[in-house]
């Protein structure tokens, strides 16, 4: 099996976490709807073209930069992200002029720049990169869809470098559409842009290697979902002992949650649990906050006790597993071990 090391990071989010990460302390928050906390762009990105950006995109190319800077990668073989909504904002500006004018005089920039492919493209054209570039939109899973597009094609030698992300906002506009349709019951909206420079080559920035990755559809029963987390785990030559503590997607909402209460209780009950969303609130790529908090715990050989839901974590810190699922439709397994 091909190896695969993490050099880079980059993550711009609701906490402190850009460009450096500051997990001793996490902000609280009383609203149940955060934005990012924006670091000052200019380091990155030339003042001119930053004003022809949107705030989606302006973050996610910070966060890419700053992580192909990090991994050492000038030129990735591929660009692959995931995002759930895509560069929403500037739909909605489009659409609100669009009934605003009575359709005419209408801006193309606001269309251009809504698609959801336009986060990959605005990073391929600032590095002039002409390799594999693509954009997976499966809301819960989007981000856990493209990384594992990008590890395949690592298993498969297609590619030796990738710049895996996932990048999404949240307007006050599709806050208010999911709040009157319950989304946010015991849980809170955030956002987030995150960028992995993956390279079959380990470098001194190293922060770990992604040992094994899953991703299946819902399973008939919970006993079924627990035998297939086993399964992964022997097919990756370990034993359920050896995993030092499973990151999970648990967000306060109880129909989320069902499943995961269930694992918890059942295949976890003797493993580590850490969770992530009480500090990255919840967005669809909100599970690349989960991968990128364990490559840090990893590299850093300690898990904050806030983020700790149950259990002792082992040290020294070696495997670290981290759940995902999206309305129990889908669920995703990625294994992370030290290196």
């Amino acid at each position: 099996m091909q190896s695969i090391y993490i050099n880079g990071l980059g993550n711009i989010s609701i906490q402190n976490t850009f460009p450096e990460p500051s997990l001793e302390s996490k902000l609280d928050f009383e609203s149940n709807h955060i934005r990012c906390v924006e670091p000052d762009f200019t380091k990155y990105i030339n003042p001119v073209a930053i004003r022809r950006m949107s705030k989606i995109v302006r973050r996610a190319i910070a966060t890419a930069k700053k992580s192909l800077e990090e991994a050492q990668i000038e030129m990735p073989d591929a660009i692959v992200s995931g995002t759930g909504l895509g560069c929403i904002e500037d739909t909605e500006k489009f659409l609100v002029s669009m009934i605003r004018d009575n359709e005419q005089f209408l801006q193309p920039t606001h269309f251009i720049q809504s698609t959801h492919n336009t986060i990959s493209s605005q990073i391929a054209i600032l590095l002039k990169c002409n390799g594999y570039n693509s954009t997976y939109a499966h809301l819960g899973l989007s981000f856990d869809s493209a990384l594992y597009d990008a590890y395949l094609q690592f298993q498969l030698s297609q590619i030796k470098t990738a710049l895996v992300g996932a990048y999404d906002e949240m307007t006050p506009a599709y806050y208010e559409l999911l709040r009157k349709a319950g989304v946010w019951n015991g849980c809170f909206a955030g956002e987030g842009s995150i960028s992995i420079a993956m390279s079959v080559e380990k470098k001194p920035s190293a922060y770990c290697s992604i040992k094994n990755m899953i991703m299946f559809s819902q399973q008939p029963s919970n006993a079924k979902l627990e035998q297939r987390v086993l399964d992964f785990i022997k097919a990756s030559n370990l034993s359920i002992d050896e995993v030092d503590a499973v990151i999970l997607s648990n967000s306060g909402n109880s129909e989320n949650d069902e499943v995961i209460n269930s694992l918890r209780k059942g295949v976890f009950a003797d493993t580590a649990q850490v969770t992530y969303k009480n500090i990255s609130g919840e967005f669809y790529s909100s599970s690349a906050f989960g991968f990128w908090l364990a490559a840090i715990c990893l590299k850093q050989q300690s898990i904050p006790d806030y983020l700790v839901l149950k259990g002792n974590v082992n040290k020294p810190l070696k495997n670290i597993l981290v759940h995902n699922h999206s309305l129990n439709r889908g669920h995703s397994l990625i294994l992370l071990s030290s290196c």
